[in-house]
């Protein structure tokens, strides 16, 4: 009898490892394998960390005159009343009138890639300006001198009664979305 009872409480005991202290292995297994997960993970952000850390020094060893040149020929946003402004200063010095500036609304992407990818962005604009031949010659130098990133695509020009020469120029401004 006694050692009937001897394995019957050899048995309970084992039952009780079975459906106790495997459960709880196999709990602290699992943790085990998530704080390993974490330590992982805590080294990559720490490396995404030093990589931001060594960007951001870079990006402060830039010049600030030089951003702000960048930011001057692409700037972000279409900046429509500058864009005219800067026009108009352009026609006005050298004795051109501005008569007609427009701005498409619809602006074509013209980076590579998808438009979320994309580095800049097309605007076409149309500007007509009248005056004489070599005050347009002048105009267009200063057009290509400007800081602002002004790709003319197509020019002609029109001889309406008298001197004034109408010159219709097409072209594109670009930004950064």
């Amino acid at each position: 009898m006694r050692s009937l009872l001897g394995i019957i409480l050899f048995g309970i005991g084992i039952g009780l490892a079975a459906f106790v202290a495997w459960p709880q292995w196999d709990a602290i297994a699992t943790i085990e394998a998530d704080t390993e997960a974490i330590r992982q993970l805590k080294a990559e952000i720490e490396q995404l960390i030093a990589h931001r850390d060594r960007l951001l020094a870079e990006r402060e060893a830039i010049d600030p005159a030089d951003i702000r040149r960048i930011e001057a020929m692409a700037p972000r946003g279409v900046e429509e009343k500058e864009l005219i402004r800067t026009m108009e200063t352009l026609a006005l010095q050298h004795g051109l009138q501005l008569r007609d500036l427009t701005i498409e609304p619809s602006a074509q992407s013209a980076g590579v890639g998808t438009p979320s990818e994309t580095a800049y962005t097309a605007v076409p604009i149309h500007v007509t300006v009248v005056g004489n031949l070599t005050a347009f010659r002048q105009f267009l130098s200063s057009v290509e001198q400007n800081l602002r990133l002004i790709d003319v695509v197509q020019l002609s020009l029109n001889a309406p009664d008298g001197n004034a020469v109408a010159f219709p120029v097409e072209s594109n401004v670009y930004y950064r979305p």
